[in-house]
């Protein structure tokens, strides 16, 4: 099992299925085709002793033996980078001899150099019978960190591109009537907002792998568009820089004027239609089904009636000022 898919706690390629409940689901696809799992290494688990009981991590591979294995699964997969004529799809095993290299610790299996990676058909007791580990673990490695970053990334992006910078545009466009204030609160809502994506960006680029090729589909999807949004929002701060100035009412606009608020506005515009498509396609990247309803309820219902509230309230201020 790849420690990405470990770490997760569901399976990338079915988040419905508990990693260490049903390994055997586990497709060969998402264990050698996907750069995030494989750049995390791999490691061996353990059959339950009881019925029902997770599987437990018992010995994580060294470099070599994670390059013996990816060679090894390709052989006898099915999958896009799959090398032989293999058919096998799900529930990847091995047998696998070495010499221990690293202790376990207390949430991280002992680490063990491989010398031979062979089919599962061997069986341990070819070589004595399989060593007990030291410390047999049945959590991810830090907790639940996967999550836990998952959902804080999330809800920074739901709060920042979900929220108060389309609340910014709104204010922008509906909210004019109101002299410099409109001004002041669009500054101040795309600025707080942009703040608060960065920080979720951040925290993406820190702890999800998703760039490294070869890459999974939806999540490679996410990761661009993600950034791209990002990028044109972080370009609306720095041209509103070098705005021309606007003219008084009943003057003529200069064209770089106009130019600059055509550019201004389809980059606004561009970016909160692109930050839909993002969250939107991140909802269902989320590791728990229950987590993926939730932020979708919360950015579909919760966002919408903020939005649509804005704009109503926005519209009446104007007819009754």
């Amino acid at each position: 099992m790849d420690v990405f898919c470990i770490n997760r706690g569901t399976l990338l390629d079915n988040p419905s299925v508990v990693t260490l409940e049903n390994p055997d689901r586990h497709s060969v696809h998402c264990l050698v085709d996907v750069g995030a799992c494989i750049s995390s290494g791999y490691e061996i688990l353990m059959d339950p002793e009881v019925s029902g009981d997770l599987y437990t991590r018992a010995y994580r591979l060294d470099d070599n033996g994670n390059d013996m294995i990816l060679d090894a699964a390709r052989e006898v997969g099915s999958c896009s980078t799959c090398t032989g004529n293999g058919s096998l799809r799900q529930g990847y095993r091995a047998t696998v001899t070495g010499t221990i290299l690293q202790l376990s610790t207390e949430d991280t299996p002992a680490v063990i150099q491989v010398e031979n990676v062979l089919d599962s058909s061997r069986g341990c007791d070819d070589f004595g019978g399989m060593s007990t580990p030291v410390n047999n673990i049945t959590a991810p490695a830090g907790g639940d960190s996967f999550t836990s970053n998952a959902r804080i990334h999330g809800s920074l992006m739901v709060i920042g591109w979900g929220i108060m910078i389309p609340s910014g545009v709104i204010i922008a466009k509906f909210g004019r009537h109101r002299s410099e204030l409109w001004l002041n609160i669009h500054k101040g809502l795309q600025i707080v907002g942009l703040i608060i994506t960065v920080i979720g960006y951040i925290i993406a680029l820190k702890n999800f792998d998703v760039f490294t090729p070869p890459h999974d589909p939806k999540f490679y999807a996410h990761g661009v568009i993600g950034s791209l949004t990002m990028a044109m929002g972080l370009a609306q701060p720095l041209n509103a820089v070098f705005r021309p100035h606007a003219t008084k009412e009943g003057e003529k606009k200069p064209i770089a004027r106009l130019v600059w608020e055509i550019l201004h506005k389809s980059f606004g515009y561009i970016a909160i239609a692109l930050a839909v498509v993002t969250i939107g396609l991140g909802t269902t990247l989320l590791p728990n089904v229950d987590d993926q309803l939730k932020f979708q309820l919360a950015y579909g219902i919760g966002a919408g009636v903020i939005l649509l509230g804005l704009i109503i309230f926005l519209l009446y201020d104007k007819r009754t000022q």
